[in-house]
């Protein structure tokens, strides 16, 4: 385990409160960039403040407001981009951006091992990322509410297995970085958000399907 403790930045960008993050291993100094969306110019002055360089693109899932830098960040980067294979297919790529698409080797940053949770629900190829503690989510989890679960590739059965299972067997102390900034904090501890996330505390599948489909998503034609 590398004595520096890993750096998470954080920055909330566009006009959908998104967050994106840039994880860097100080020792090494290699960096991912989590959801490269809005501003790039600002995700890269960020990177190059800390010191890092960014030689991978972590995308949680497809939709646009996540997924819009993307290209420009690989042009100005050369980074290899990550996304599951169901959500890549839904992506509108260049050809550079396509070539550098594909699992790889394991993914790490320096020494640090970075580990794939695949959570479909909110997509199909909805993904978290998980870095020593640090759960990069996505809209799959938030700090006080689940993803939209009612949009043409989502799944409300899926969701609840993602959460339950997936996220469900985390450790508490997992600290978690959402894709919004939809709450009170920007980040909490996951057994912070297991006691007050009514989202994760379902045990049934159609009694959560009920929760999340219907008068809770108010804008039919948002993403998040």
């Amino acid at each position: 385990m590398p004595d520096a403790p890993l750096v998470v930045l954080r920055l909330k960008l566009g006009p959908m409160d998104n967050f994106v993050y840039v994880v860097g291993d100080p020792d090494s100094r290699e960096a991912a960039v989590v959801d490269p969306a809005w501003d790039v110019p600002a995700i890269l002055a960020e990177a190059k403040r800390a010191g890092l360089r960014i030689v991978e693109a972590l995308l949680t899932h497809h939709h646009h407001d996540h997924s819009n830098g993307l290209e420009p960040l690989v042009r100005e980067t050369g980074a290899r981009v990550r996304v599951h294979p169901a959500d890549a297919s839904r992506l509108r790529l260049g050809r550079q951006v396509s070539s550098s698409v594909g699992e790889g080797p394991p993914l790490r940053l320096g020494a640090r091992d970075v580990r794939v949770l695949d959570t479909p629900g909110h997509t199909a190829g909805s993904r978290c990322y998980l870095v020593e503690g640090n759960l990069f989510s996505g809209d799959t989890l938030f700090v006080g509410a689940c993803g939209r679960c009612d949009l043409d590739d989502s799944s409300p059965p899926a969701m609840h297995a993602s959460l339950r299972n997936v996220l469900g067997s985390l450790p508490d102390e997992t600290i978690v970085h959402p894709g919004h900034d939809y709450d009170e904090v920007p980040t909490a501890p996951l057994g912070v958000i297991r006691q007050r996330n009514r989202a994760m505390g379902f045990s049934d599948a159609a009694a959560f399907e009920a929760y999340v489909i219907g008068p809770r998503w108010p804008e039919a034609d948002a993403e998040n």
